[in-house]
């Protein structure tokens, strides 16, 4: 069922979003909390935004996060994101959730880097050979689609996701 739907989402995709992508037109970057960039903790935070016709944020619904302090951060950060407004119709509905995912840390080249990347796009090749080395270690027998990297792109691809 899951692939099914993962190709009817290619197919089809104005069936499965409203027309375009909500743009960030204010997309600050989270602030790496110092306690944590010291002890060199790496971590994920990924969040729903739910952006109205005008841009603004109305909510946001954290979904997972590694560290209270990283959610905390985003969250801050997300409050002044802005996206460029839209006009409501059939197709683009007054209102829409859109997933971020935030990394803070460890991007797979190395142990650990203070990067932090905004997006599902900006996740590199080593990134992902880290996320499949993780899961194959963990749940030798899980298919990859379980995977972070995998799932949030299927997730992306049924949803709005957000493009910084």
């Amino acid at each position: 069922m899951e692939i099914f739907a993962f190709i009817w989402s290619l197919l089809f995709p104005s069936q499965m979003q409203p027309e375009g992508w909500p743009v960030p037109v204010t997309s600050p970057a989270p602030a790496y909390p110092g306690h944590l960039l010291r002890a060199e903790y790496p971590g994920k935070v990924r969040v729903y935004l739910t952006v109205d016709s005008y841009g603004a944020i109305l909510g946001i619904r954290p979904v997972e996060r590694s560290h209270p302090d990283l959610a905390r951060s985003v969250r801050q950060v997300n409050e002044r994101w802005r996206f460029k407004p839209w006009e409501p119709s059939e197709t683009q509905p007054p209102k829409t959730e859109v997933m971020l995912l935030v990394r803070f840390g460890s991007q797979g080249r190395e142990a650990f880097s203070p990067d932090i990347a905004v997006g599902l796009e900006n996740a590199p090749c080593a990134y992902l050979n880290q996320e499949v080395a993780f899961s194959r270690q963990d749940y030798p027998k899980a298919p990859l689609r379980d995977v972070d990297l995998f799932a949030y792109t299927f997730e992306s691809l049924n949803s709005h996701f957000v493009r910084v």
